[in-house]
C-alpha cells in the first residue's frame, strides 16, 4: 500500500470538501430574493381579498350605523327615550356618523315590491323607498345598529287557501328581529306584535276582468274568488262584511290563491277566476285589461296601517321604534321624506305622493 504523502491528503481532502454539503454560510441572495417574493405575493392576495369583500359589502346593502347630532350627542344610548332624545333633531341639525357601542344589530326584513314605498333599485341592488327612508331615520334616532334583509313575504306571514293564515318559518323562526311594511290585522294580532302604522291604510277593493259582467256586489253566488297569498285581504276578511251573499271561505273549489300581482292578474284574464279581492296595488289597479268592480267604504280586514311586525316578545324594538317616529314626525326629516316622496323614488309604477302615503 502506497503512503499517502501531505500533498497528496491535502488534494484528496479538498476533492473530498468539494463534492459534500456545501458550508452552511446562510440562505444564498436567491433565496432571500424568492422568500421576499412569497411574502409580496401572500400581502398582495390579503388585499385583493378585502377589496373583493368591501366591494361586495358595498352593494345592495342597507346597513345603518347610527348618527348622533355633531353638537355633542353621545353614541350607544340604550332604550327608546335616551336613543330618541339623542336624534331627534336629526332632520334640522348638521349630523356626524359613528357605531353605536351596543353590539346588537336589529334586522328588518322586507319582502314587498310596493311602487315607491319598498323596491329595489336595480341599478345598485339596493332596497329603497318611503319606509326604507323612514326605517333609516328611525335607526339613527333612536341610536340603534340595523340591517336591511330581503326575503320572500311569505316567510314573514302566508296563508293557504282554505286553511288560517299564519306565521311565516322566518318571522317564527327568529331569521330576523322583524319584517317592515306588514299591516296590523286581526288575525296576525293573534301571533305577533305591531309598531304604530308607518303608512296610511287605503281600503281594499275588487277587481274584474274588463267588461266581464259576471259580478255585481255584494253576490258571490257560483262566483271563483282570487286573493293574493300572504295578504290581508283573505277568504276570511271578506267573509267579515255582512252584506255579502254566497261566499263561502272554506270552499277551496271557489277559493284560489296566487303568489304575485302577475299571476292574478293572467288568471282574471284567462278566465280562471270571476273577481278577484285585493288591497288597491297599483300593478293591479291600474292595469288596462282590469277593471274595478267596487271598492269598500270601510276596512274590515285591518287593525292598522302598514307598519312594523315582530315576536310578541320584542317589547323593546317596538318601543324605541314607536318613540322614535314619534319624533321623527315632529322633525323636518320626516316632512321632507314626505314633499320629496315622488321626487326621490317617482320612478316607479303606480307612485303614490306623500300625502297618500304618509300619516
Amino acid at each position: 500500500m502506497m503512503e499517502m504523502t501531505g500533498h497528496e491528503h491535502t488534494k484528496d481532502t479538498a476533492s473530498i470538501v468539494s463534492r459534500g454539503e456545501p458550508a452552511k454560510d446562510g440562505p444564498s441572495i436567491m433565496s432571500k430574493i424568492a422568500l421576499a417574493l412569497a411574502v409580496l405575493a401572500n400581502i398582495l392576495a390579503v388585499i385583493a381579498l378585502i377589496l373583493v369583500i368591501v366591494s361586495v359589502a358595498n352593494q345592495g346593502d342597507n346597513l345603518f350605523n347610527i348618527t348622533v347630532p355633531s353638537s355633542g350627542g353621545t353614541s350607544g344610548g340604550n332604550g327608546a327615550t335616551n336613543g330618541a332624545n339623542n336624534g331627534a333633531d336629526n332632520g334640522d341639525t348638521g349630523m356626524t356618523t359613528t357605531r353605536n357601542s351596543e353590539d346588537k344589530i336589529w334586522l328588518l326584513q322586507v319582502g314587498h315590491i310596493i311602487a315607491n314605498i319598498i323596491y329595489i333599485d336595480e341599478s345598485t341592488g339596493i332596497v329603497k323607498g318611503y319606509l326604507i327612508d323612514v326605517v333609516e331615520a328611525l335607526c339613527q334616532i333612536a341610536n340603534k345598529n340595523c340591517q336591511i334583509v330581503w326575503d320572500i313575504p311569505e316567510r314573514c306571514w302566508t296563508s293557504v287557501a282554505g286553511e288560517r293564515p299564519r306565521g311565516g318559518e322566518g318571522l317564527l323562526g327568529r331569521w330576523y328581529d322583524a319584517c317592515i311594511g306588514w299591516v296590523h290585522t286581526y288575525d296576525a294580532a293573534r301571533t305577533f306584535i305591531f309598531s304604530t302604522p308607518l303608512v296610511q291604510l287605503p281600503k281594499p277593493g275588487f277587481l274584474i276582468k274588463a267588461n266581464s259582467t259576471e259580478f255585481t256586489y255584494p253576490d258571490f253566488t257560483g262566483l271563483r274568488v282570487g286573493f293574493l297569498d300572504g295578504w290581508t285581504t283573505d277568504e276570511y276578511c271578506l267573509d267579515r262584511y255582512q252584506d255579502v251573499m254566497g261566499f263561502d271561505p272554506t270552499d277551496a273549489t271557489r277559493v284560489t290563491h296566487f303568489a304575485t300581482a302577475p299571476e292574478i292578474i293572467g288568471a282574471l284574464i284567462m278566465d280562471q277566476v270571476d273577481v278577484v279581492f285585493s288591497p288597491p296595488l297599483p300593478p293591479l289597479f291600474s292595469h288596462p285589461a282590469l277593471q274595478v268592480a267596487y271598492i269598500e267604504n270601510t276596512d274590515l280586514c285591518n287593525i292598522g296601517g302598514a307598519g312594523l311586525m315582530t315576536q310578541k316578545d320584542q317589547v323593546e324594538l317596538v318601543s324605541w321604534f314607536n318613540a322614535a317616529f314619534e319624533n321623527l314626525k315632529a322633525t323636518s326629516r320626516y316632512r321632507d321624506i314626505c314633499n320629496n316622496l315622488l321626487t326621490e323614488h317617482g320612478g316607479q309604477p303606480g307612485a303614490r305622493p306623500g300625502e297618500a302615503v304618509c300619516v
